[in-house]
Parts: C-alpha cells; sequence; structure tokens
C-alpha cells in the first residue's frame, strides 16, 4: 500500500514479511517500469516498510502481564526535562516529565 511519494522517493507499506522480500527482489526492475509514467519520472527509489502487527489480544487462559516501568538515571530525568520545556505538544511534554519522575535514587 502507497504511503508516500515525496522527492523522488516512493514509500510503500506491507503487511507481510514475504510481500516486502518479493517487491525487495523486484524492486530495480519495478522502479525502472514506474520511471516510464510522467508521475514517477523522477523516482529515485522505493521505500519499504512492514506494518507492524498488533499486539496479541489476551484470551481467556493468558494472563494480562502489566508493564514494569524501569527507573533511569537522574542525567536521563534532567534531560528529558529539558526536552519537555522546548516541546509545544502538551501531552508529549507531560509524558516526558511523567517519564522523567521515574529517577534512580544512587545516593
Amino acid at each position: 500500500m502507497p504511503l508516500n511519494y515525496e522527492n523522488g522517493v516512493l514509500s510503500v507499506q506491507l503487511r507481510s514479511p514475504g510481500w516486502a522480500q518479493k517487491l525487495r527482489f523486484e524492486q530495480a526492475s519495478i522502479e525502472n517500469s514506474l520511471r516510464k509514467h510522467s508521475t514517477f519520472r523522477n523516482l529515485k527509489s522505493i521505500r519499504i516498510r512492514i506494518q507492524p502487527s498488533p499486539p496479541p489480544s489476551p484470551g481467556k487462559n493468558q494472563a494480562k502481564t502489566k508493564f514494569q516501568h524501569k527507573p533511569i538515571t537522574r542525567n536521563t530525568a534532567n534531560l528529558l526535562t529539558q526536552v519537555a520545556d522546548t516541546i509545544r505538544d502538551e501531552k508529549l511534554a507531560a509524558s516526558l516529565r511523567r517519564i522523567a519522575g521515574r529517577v534512580i535514587d544512587r545516593s
């Protein structure tokens, strides 16, 4: 599935690694064929991505595992806070500040 065509690069995303491999195998031939069409006259390359699979949903017999947050160093926390102070997206900034609160106490 095409995602984008910008600056001569056609980005496509595929659901299957098998299809991605087939496309990579034929990539040069496909690029040459596409360049014959006016839309892709300046095609430089095709960027192939594989669509990430959604995480499996827990079944009746599967226990839902809770993600454990790992603590971070004071230096990392300071860097995250500094970055959060420069970001316009308030949700992202708040997330970075929340992560910065998970500091390892190494006193």
